[in-house]
């Protein structure tokens, strides 16, 4: 009798591949990211998008929402550590751009970080890897992205600079750790407009949305 059960036991294991294995695993899960309110700012819609989609499906993915302190080292340091314990195949970033007056796909981002903050603001000035490459560039299809996003009736634009300070700052480790690692994950950076008449928190919301339905 144990043997019988034994035997099955091993056919139903040998039917079941690894590579199956391992894309149930990881391909239907998506990391988004968004920061907590700093400066002068009481809310960041980008914290009020990762929470509203975190636990939610879109296209069979899983969506797990963190919301990151605006802190150049703990915000990698907590990705980095989500990016280990869920193994997504996909991470979007989003962040605040105050000033941006559309949805903002970023390409690139830069090996240099500043705080505005400091005491010294041009004395802070200082690599975010010592090293390593001064650009890395996104993995998304951001052509793609921009225009499925914008048919949706959404302003859209295409950055070629993120800014150096956090939001920078995060999306560079976040692409380096993938390059270092030689990891599969595709990484995104999205800054987001404020919250006013123009923009509604569904508009944010979609936008995060069109943008995983569109790489995965």
């Amino acid at each position: 009798m144990y043997k019988i059960l034994y035997i099955c036991l091993l056919l139903v294991i040998s039917s079941i591949s690894p590579l199956t294995l391992g894309e149930d695993h990881s391909s239907k899960i998506v990391l988004v990211t968004g920061f907590e309110a700093f400066a002068s700012y009481t809310v960041n819609p980008s914290a009020l998008v990762a929470e509203a989609l975190d636990g939610s499906m879109i296209d069979d993915n899983k969506i797990v929402g963190v919301v990151l302190p605006v802190d150049f080292n703990e915000s990698s340091s907590i990705a980095i550590k989500e990016i280990n314990r869920i193994n997504p195949y996909m991470v979007i970033s989003l962040g605040l751009s105050p000033k941006a007056k559309s949805i903002e796909i970023e390409v690139f981002a830069y090996n240099l970080e500043w705080d505005p903050f400091s005491d010294k603001p041009l004395y802070s000035f200082k690599p975010v890897i010592p090293s390593a490459p001064f650009v890395e560039k996104t993995n998304i299809d951001v052509l793609s992205t921009y225009s499925k996003i914008k048919e949706n009736g959404i302003p859209t634009s295409i950055s070629l600079s993120p800014g150096f300070y956090v939001c920078n700052s995060l999306f560079y480790n976040l692409l380096w750790y993938k390059e270092d690692n030689n990891l599969s994950i595709k990484v995104a950076f999205i800054h987001l407009p404020m919250i006013d008449d123009e923009f509604t928190v569904d508009d944010l919301i979609e936008s995060a949305s069109i943008a995983i339905e569109d790489n995965s």
